[in-house]
């Protein structure tokens, strides 16, 4: 074959330019994102009660809706969380379902739930979980001047009416999720003395009302040939119409404003949206799936300017944009990628004493990737971090192909080969060697895609971007190179032949190469010793590393979640906020406040109480977080010593798909009475004890709730005749709770309430009067009793029951004592067991995974090369090889304080895959020559002269290639820091290895055989 194409140049050359040309237009229709599109397994289920009680909702609702939901198919994990009034089962299905069925499934056993719940419940909400979920970033909308509320209701009004319809026309936008806006509510006041005079009651305003608001349907009345339609209505539509409704008294006819207060207002807070200490709108915007992020990045900031043009006095600001994450960290690896290749280069010129050798080498790089384009798109796969970090991988594997094709080339020309039997020969000998290093390769990464979970299917993109840039680069090594170097050399055949002119770094390889290689015959029990060393190595590293999902990454923003602890209103919850950063020296340069509840349509974790605020803070580097992060502890707990709070990482689309859903630890106590559970007593001494066993007091504060119970004494409406239903209008007339119905507007609907003067509880209870059947008015504290309790705020449960999460936020090592601990307090208290689980466990498993795939891996290895080789103790010299280098790999991780996580190990896979290659070509050519009729240490020492340029080139520029990943700081030059210094720690040695104990052990097994 190589013959035909080396006679055939203008032929190669051309389908070589129609492959590149399909090469561009391919890149042009690749998508870009910040990860791949993975199906995330997760169904959340949202339902809500309004006005009942975390322990209510649970034994009503959640508990049925648990158990029906456990017994859907392929169901890995399912936990709840209840709250007062709303409750969330989170269902974590096993990966590779269909999570479209699982979805149908999900919605088939709550309607089967739907007769076991409370009637008049609505029916729960499914969301299915996406990936695409993450907004791409919030646009925050408030007003330049006006902190009036009238203003900021127009406001809310307006960006729900024309700014989010706006955005959302657009093509690659999938929705744009709102909170903050405030609502209105048309408020009516009576006047106490006024209705009292006039012997009216809040039931005959209702009643009222409820006469003059309403629709009555249609009739249809025909007229000769014609038909009409006749509207039966009296539905109000203005807070003007609410004031003229009419209402008897005796034989007057009496306006409703002249004996109440009509007034449109805001409604009550639930939560607010504080953007840099201004009220604001959030507009979380949401991309569709399959649209590509430049595109829509590009339409959204023309749209945002048009805004800006059209609107001057609104303030539009962007904030946790996730296009500046994906722009930075894919253009950081592009530029890694190029500094690789240009690094590369140079090396290649340094070693060469001519320019084409390493020109060739230099332009296959670029023609492998541009093929390596065409491939991505045949198979559906984007530009993304992952992809990427594969094909910088694929690049430091590329140029070893080249390397050794030309080198071999090289080495018949210095043999008096003329140029065209040079091409061919050198060629034809490394096919089948380069194709066993190629699949040797390939199956160290194809294995990846069978890790469990989304893990597996996050790296098929790493592991399909190594095995298409190991095939295109084998397929430009074998046809384009050979045609290449016979053109380049045609005019100049002895060019590069000379070896006087032999360049520096070459010679002194040489040297020390020789030195070394006499030092390991002469003693081989040293090279033995130090192997061994390494080999032993592997076993205290996997002890001292740390076992971690991902590596740790510098953030310059975080999340800082609050619940206070105490029944307080969000204005106060607001206003403790802004004390706490007045408080802070180091002042963010962004700060976002979600307080409260928040009216966000996908959201999937539990909703917010009043007491509870994410703040998002931006700062200008890693070091002002760090000590804002530290003065905000400090402050909380010295002045609210009850808060329970967390800082954490911003949500990103990688941590959606990729970051374990637990905390690292999560001790689960649950009480072994089930019909009582735990009192809040019990909780907190239970706790206590054990941060006082750990030596961290008051470290994990559990969050209750204190709450108001009014008991009703029956016997006592009986004896002052008031009817019950009296009573409960009058107590939601007083706290403005008295919803009668909806104004039917003209754009929207707005609540019709009745209230009464706010005033304290007690205050209300002492000063309300009931009236009763006989027109007599009846105190409401002779009727009613007053009583606070406390209880959790949240109550979880999982498959086992209910349970009281502690979550430790602890490294791996740090798991056995901190689970010994706590288990030994838990066994003091009878009533009370604990079971453990959390992010610590997944990352064992993930481990365990790795470590499997890479022993199935080597197995495969292990047959291709006994198949090349046609010997089982052949191959056996080589794999001893991988050991020794995981020791170093693991050494210097260790050194420059990383852990063993998901990249790191990919790394050293990477590694093993690479430096295997080498000494496969090392064993490929002793055989060769010894059946050539060449003694034993001939062959070692020829091929290893022969052999010694290709070998340090490949690994340098393997070494070269991640090289820039340590001196950049983004998001996808950290996420491959650990992959890149297990590569440099284990070529550094895996080089050493293949140049002298490789030759070491096939001369000492061959020599214990008798052959010479």
């Amino acid at each position: 074959m190589v013959k035909f194409l080396v006679d055939r140049p203008v032929a190669v050359l051309m389908t070589f330019v129609a492959l590149l040309a399909i090469g561009f237009v391919s890149y042009t229709y690749l998508p870009v994102s910040l990860m791949p599109d993975v199906p995330v397994p997760e169904i959340t289920v949202h339902y809500s009660y309004p006005h009942s009680s975390a322990r209510e909702l649970e034994n009503s609702v959640t508990t049925p809706l648990r158990r029906q939901l456990m017994q859907v198919g392929h169901l890995d994990d399912i936990r709840s969380e209840t709250r007062d009034g709303t409750g969330v089962l989170h269902l974590r299905f096993q990966y590779g379902i269909n999570t479209h069925y699982a979805f149908i499934e999900v919605n088939e056993k709550i309607d089967a739930a739907m007769y076991s719940l409370p009637r008049d419940m609505d029916r729960p909400r499914v969301l299915k979980a996406s990936a695409t979920d993450i907004p791409v970033f919030f646009l925050n909308v408030s007003l330049r001047s006006s902190e009036n509320e009238a203003d900021f209701m127009e406001l809310s009004n307006f960006v729900s009416a024309v700014i989010r319809n706006r955005i959302e026309q657009l093509p690659e936008v999938a929705m744009a999720d709102m909170s903050g806006t405030t609502e209105p509510r048309l408020m009516i006041e009576p006047d106490p003395a006024r209705m009292q005079s006039l012997g009216l009651t809040t039931a005959d305003l209702e009643r009222a009302l409820n006469n003059q608001n309403q629709s009555s349907g249609s009739l249809w009345v025909r007229e000769g040939a014609l038909r009409y339609n006749i509207r039966l209505t009296s539905a109000l539509r203005t807070a003007e119409d609410v004031g003229n409704v009419t209402i008897r008294s005796g034989s007057r006819i009496i306006p409703l404003k002249e004996i109440a207060d009509v007034r449109m207002e805001p409604q009550p807070k639930q939560g607010m949206f504080v953007s840099n200490g201004q009220p604001a709108v959030a507009l979380a915007v949401i991309k569709q799936s399959e649209a590509r992020m430049s595109d829509m990045t590009k339409n959204l900031q023309a749209l945002i300017a048009h805004f800006e043009r059209d609107y001057p006095d609104l303030r539009f600001e962007i904030a946790q944009d996730q296009t500046a994450l994906l722009d930075f960290s894919i253009g950081n690896l592009r530029q890694n990628l190029t500094w690789g290749i240009l690094l590369m280069c140079i090396i290649l010129f340094l070693f060469q004493n001519e320019w084409r050798s390493p020109l060739l080498v230099s332009v296959s790089i670029p023609v492998s990737v541009v093929l390596c384009l065409i491939f991505f798109y045949l198979m559906g796969i984007s530009f993304n971090i992952i992809s990427l970090s594969g094909l910088i991988m694929a690049v430091g594997m590329m140029v070893d192909n080249s390397i050794i094709t030309t080198d071999n080339i090289w080495q018949y020309r210095q043999r008096g080969f003329s140029l065209r039997d040079s091409c061919i020969s050198g060629v034809n000998e490394v096919i089948i060697p380069l194709l066993s290093s190629a699949l040797t390769t390939i199956c160290l990464f194809v294995p990846l895609i069978f890790l469990s979970g989304i893990a597996g299917a996050l790296f098929f993109d790493q592991a399909m971007g190594i095995a298409i840039g190991l095939g295109t680069s084998l397929l430009v090594a074998i046809t384009l190179l050979p045609v290449l170097y016979r053109m380049l050399f045609r005019k100049n055949p002895q060019a590069g032949l000379d070896k006087k002119r032999e360049p520096i770094a070459v010679r002194i390889i040489n040297r020390c190469y020789h030195a070394g290689m006499k030092f390991s015959f002469r003693r081989p029990a040293v090279l033995a010793g130090i192997a061994l060393v390494f080999l032993i190595s592997v076993f205290f590293m996997f002890q001292k590393l740390d076992i971690t999902r991902l590596p740790e990454l510098t953030q310059k923003d975080c999340m800082l979640y609050m619940d206070w602890n105490e029944q307080i209103h969000p204005d106060e919850n607001n206003a403790r906020i802004t004390r706490l950063l007045d408080a802070v020296t180091v002042k963010a340069e962004q700060e976002n406040r979600f307080v409260g509840q928040q009216q966000f349509l996908i959201n999937q974790g539990a909703d917010m109480g009043f007491s509870e605020a994410q703040i998002y803070l931006s700062y200008s580097n890693s070091d002002d977080l760090s000590r804002s992060q530290e003065e905000i502890s400090e402050f909380l707990h010295q002045y609210y010593p009850h808060v329970a709070f967390r800082m954490y990482p911003p949500a990103t689309l990688f941590d959606r798909i990729f970051e374990s859903r637990n905390a690292p630890l999560v001790a689960a106590l649950s009480p072994l009475r089930k019909s009582v559970g735990f009192t809040p007593e019990e909780i907190n001494a239970l706790v206590g004890e054990i941060d006082d066993a750990l030596g961290t007091p008051h470290a994990h504060a559990v969050a209750f709730r204190e709450h108001l119970r009014v008991e009703v004494d029956h016997e006592r409406l009986l004896l002052y005749n008031v009817n019950h239903n009296t009573l409960i209008q009058e107590l939601k007339t007083a706290c403005h709770e008295n919803n009668i119905g909806l104004l039917r507007s003209y754009q929207q609907f707005v609540p019709l309430v009745i209230g009464g003067e706010q005033q304290k509880v007690s205050d209300m209870i002492d000063r309300l009067k009931i009236r009763n059947g006989n027109g007599v008015d009846i105190p409401l504290r002779t009727l009613v009793r007053l009583h606070r309790e406390y209880d959790l705020k949240t109550i979880s449960a999982g498959k086992d029951g209910e349970y009281l999460p502690v979550n430790f936020n602890i490294s791996d090592r740090e798991y056995l004592p901190v689970a010994e601990k706590s288990t030994e307090v838990v066994n003091r208290h009878p009533e009370a067991e604990v079971r453990f689980f959390g992010g610590i466990f997944e990352n064992r498993q993930m481990m365990r995974e790795l470590i499997l795939v890479l022993m199935v891996s080597i197995l495969m290895m292990y047959f291709i090369l006994a198949a090349e080789f046609e010997s089982l103790v052949q191959p056996l010299i080589l794999l001893i090889e991988l050991p020794i280098d995981i020791g170093a790999a693991l050494f210097i991780l260790w050194i420059t304080g990383h852990t063993l996580n998901l990249m790191s190990a990919i790394g050293i896979i990477v590694m093993c895959g690479i430096i295997i290659n080498d000494s496969i070509l090392k064993i490929d050519s002793y055989n060769r020559m010894r059946r050539e009729g060449k003694t034993l240490d001939d062959a070692i020492h020829i091929t290893g002269s022969r052999r010694l340029k290709a070998i340090v080139l490949t690994s340098l520029t393997t070494i070269l290639a991640v090289l820039p990943l340590l001196f950049t700081h983004d998001m996808g030059a950290e996420l491959q820091q650990p992959f890149a210094w297990a590569i440099i720690g284990g070529m550094t040695v895996g080089t050493l290895v293949s140049l002298l104990l490789i030759p070491l052990l096939y001369r000492g097994i061959y020599k214990l055989k008798g052959e010479i």
